[in-house]
């Protein structure tokens, strides 16, 4: 059976990325479970999860590619000044 997470199985030590993490996946099981059924429970081996999985690391990827520029655009605009 699948463990639904929920606000008490954050880590005390309050790591800042998993914390994060763990309450978007708590805010998407509340929003999706009522609707069209959450991720939360299907099985790791479910077939639905490969595309999902690849949308999150092409969202991430596309975070990690604009901060690059930004830095990029600041190093160039110091250097100008």
């Amino acid at each position: 059976m699948t463990q639904i997470p929920s606000e008490s199985d954050i880590p005390i030590h309050g790591w800042r990325p998993y914390s994060d993490m763990h309450r978007e996946r708590i805010r998407a099981h509340a929003k999706h479970d009522e609707r069209d059924g959450s991720m939360e429970r299907k099985p790791f081996d479910h077939p639905i999860w490969l595309p999902v999985l690849t949308e999150e690391i092409g969202e991430v990827a596309r975070v990690l590619l604009r901060q690059r520029a930004q830095r990029a655009r600041r190093r160039r605009e110091a250097a100008a000044t």
